[in-house]
């Protein structure tokens, strides 16, 4: 039973916007001050490889640990962590270039880890409180919200690179004390009625049994299983894969090139992702239009294949002007089909273990990003960046060809009457969740 609480709704999209605004900034400043700090290709590739293994760990527990403890425990705990290591590392930059070092590398660690926690309770926190007639629009307000941040990220975080390490850290620092704050009222609804027990059982309230290692370990095998085994999904995580094999890619790629090959400063990379941000934020508004006119995997299949071909071409800009437009046009055109995998995934996934499922989707979805920065480190002997960046653009687009063909065929999407598409099979497996 789903329960559409728009007030609710609401005041998880604030919560949602101040981590992702936090996440986003570290997202930006980590591999530019790395390779600002040690000036190595090398670090800066694994920067990214130590940011993110944490993450995907933390995908292993994340999912079990919502669907014990509920959301609202799940976001506190994480926030409060996350505060923590925001605050040492603002001590540590103050100190020295090594331990400023030091305290990125391990502010990056905690809050990677941290952030997952509250990515897939906020999935299941949406998934509980939208309709699904109108998940695809909760799903492009939740994209809008990650675009909105994508653009204020480098803005802001541009400005504080100016003012040197130490203050540049303070304000996701001071972002992390806001989210506690309203983290801690994230709803705990009492028992006036079902839909509030159903709210409170899923969002605030422990499941029963015990958690543990073999508990854990089991929860994410069964769920490892239930995605393998659904076709859909499993297209739809190595469509996914492949994109984010490339966003890593961009991710310490595009300060190195801009420094070392472009001969720019750290800023302008700020002023990329800020416009890179802003068509982002736009695409992302025209996607419940998009979809009433070419369907939802028109949509999603299209936007993957040109994901594809402008980071192929990004790869051998010649001019710093040529490659901050396809950065651009790449994250655009991402920012689409993450609506499109969202609302995919929220369809098929059952809502009794969604946050386990979720988990083991991300946990593959995200792979990539690490293998990317391990990607970097050896093209440092392997060959150049920009023809790394080629290779891989043209093997992505074949293999999203493939994807696509096989994806058509097992979910088509069809014209009803009243000229509004649709796409039965995602249609059978909601009505099968429901009546479970």
């Amino acid at each position: 039973m789903i329960v559409d609480n728009g007030a609710e709704l609401r005041r998880y999209y604030a919560l949602r916007a101040v981590g992702s605004l936090a996440n986003q900034m570290l997202q930006f400043l980590v591999p530019i001050m790395v390779f600002m700090l040690s000036g190595s290709v090398v670090w800066a590739g694994l920067a990214l490889v130590v940011e993110w293994v944490p993450r995907l760990g933390s995908l292993i527990v994340a999912g079990p640990l919502v669907d014990r403890f509920g959301v609202r425990l799940v976001y506190v705990t994480s926030d409060v962590l996350r505060l923590t290591a925001a605050g040492s590392a603002v001590l540590l930059t103050s100190l020295s270039e090594t331990s400023a070092l030091f305290g990125l590398i391990m502010l990056a660690l905690v809050a990677g880890g941290c952030f997952e926690q509250t990515f897939v309770a906020g999935e299941k926190a949406v998934r509980i409180l939208a309709p699904p007639a109108t998940m695809h629009r909760a799903q492009s307000v939740l994209g809008g919200i990650d675009q909105a941040t994508l653009l204020v990220a480098p803005i802001v975080g541009g400005a504080m690179l100016m003012l040197g390490t130490t203050l540049t850290i303070l304000f996701p620092a001071v972002l992390f004390a806001a989210s506690v704050a309203l983290a801690l009222r994230l709803p705990k609804f009492g028992r006036q009625s079902s839909d509030a027990e159903l709210i409170a059982s899923t969002i605030s309230e422990p499941a029963p049994g015990s958690i543990g290692i073999r508990g854990l370990a089991g929860r994410f095998l069964i769920s490892a299983r239930w995605v393998f085994g659904n076709a859909i999904l499993r297209d739809v995580v190595l469509m996914t894969m492949l994109i984010n094999l490339m966003v890593g890619m961009i991710m310490v790629v595009a300060p190195i090139l801009l420094l070392r090959e472009y001969g720019l400063e750290g800023s302008y990379l700020g002023v990329i992702y800020t416009v890179a941000g802003l068509a982002s934020l736009l695409s992302v508004t025209t996607v419940p239009f998009l979809v009433g006119r070419i369907g939802l995997l028109r949509l999603g299949g299209g936007s993957a294949i040109a994901s594809c071909v402008i980071f192929a071409l990004a790869g051998v800009a010649p001019h710093f002007v040529v490659f901050a437009a396809m950065v651009t046009a790449f994250m655009a055109v991402e920012s689409v089909f993450t609506v499109f995998i969202r609302t995919v995934r929220a369809q098929i996934v059952p809502a009794d273990d969604f946050g386990s499922v979720v988990g083991v989707i991300l946990l593959l979805n995200f792979l990539p990003i690490p293998l990317a920065g391990l990607v970097v480190v050896a093209s440092r002997w392997t060959g150049s960046l920009p023809v790394t960046v080629l290779v891989i653009g043209i093997g992505a687009v074949l293999s999203q060809l493939a994807l696509l063909r096989h994806l058509t065929l097992l979910m088509p999407q069809r014209r009803a009457l009243d000229g509004e598409w649709t796409i039965p099979a995602l249609i059978r497996a909601e009505d099968a969740r429901c009546n479970a």
